[in-house]
């Protein structure tokens, strides 16, 4: 990736980045959103 080190502020900063990013994603309402059968199959599952 190009990163040889990161400092423990680097590494909280991305770690607090991707904690924000991934509660946006898991507070969307879902029930509205429309996928495409075809990216269904053959996915699996895991339970949070």
């Amino acid at each position: 990736m190009g990163i040889d080190r990161l400092s423990k502020d680097q590494a909280g900063a991305i770690a607090r980045d991707l904690d924000a990013d991934v509660e946006e994603l898991l507070s969307r309402d879902l029930s509205v959103t429309r996928v495409p059968e075809d990216l269904l199959h053959g996915a699996s599952f895991r339970r949070l």
